[in-house]
C-alpha cells in the first residue's frame, strides 16, 4: 500500500517582475532621456542598455543602497550612449533613478487579480520575493493596484 503524504498550503510566494508585472525598461529610459532634451532612436537606447547591462557586474554593486545601485547602473549605460561628461551623466544617472517611476509603464499580466483574489478567498498567505529591492516593491504596487494585496514582500535588501 502506498503511503500519501498530505500536504497543506498555507502560502503562496511570486516574483514581482516579469512573472505578475511587466514593463518595457527601454521604452521608460528612452522617455526620461527625451524628457532631458536627449533624443535618441529606440534602437540605440536598447543596444546601449543591452551593452551596459552585460557590463553591468551586480555582485560588485549589491551592497549598495538602491539609490547609488541604479546610479551606477545608469552610468554604464549612459556611456554606451556616448554621455562621457562625467558631470553631466553623473546627474542624469541619478535623475533617471529618481524619475524612473514616474515614466515606467508598468502592466499586470491579465490573470493576476483574479488569481491573488482567489487565493485570498482561500485564506492563503501571499508574498512576494525578489531579487530587487523592497522600496522599489513599495512603489510599484501602487501603481498597479496591488498595494494591499500582499502579507510579506522580501526583497534583495530586505533585513
Amino acid at each position: 500500500m502506498k503511503a500519501y503524504l498530505e500536504l497543506t498550503i498555507e502560502a503562496v510566494l511570486f516574483d514581482l517582475g516579469n512573472t505578475l508585472v511587466y514593463s518595457c525598461p527601454e521604452e521608460t529610459f528612452h522617455e526620461i532621456l527625451r524628457a532631458h532634451g536627449i533624443v535618441e532612436p529606440i534602437d540605440r537606447v536598447k543596444q546601449a542598455m543591452i551593452k551596459g547591462n552585460q557590463e553591468f557586474d551586480i555582485e560588485k554593486h549589491m551592497h549598495l543602497p538602491a539609490h547609488e545601485f541604479y546610479t551606477e547602473w545608469n552610468l554604464v549605460e549612459l556611456k554606451h550612449l556616448g554621455i562621457i561628461d562625467q558631470a553631466k551623466a553623473e546627474k542624469l544617472a541619478q535623475e533617471i533613478d529618481s524619475e524612473w517611476f514616474e515614466y515606467a509603464q508598468l502592466r499586470l499580466y491579465p490573470d493576476v487579480k483574479p488569481t491573488l483574489q482567489r487565493l485570498k478567498q482561500m485564506g492563503l498567505i501571499l508574498g512576494i520575493i525578489t531579487g530587487g529591492y523592497e522600496e522599489d516593491v513599495k512603489k510599484i504596487l501602487p501603481k498597479v493596484g496591488l498595494q494591499d494585496v500582499f502579507d510579506v514582500c522580501v526583497g534583495v535588501n530586505t533585513i
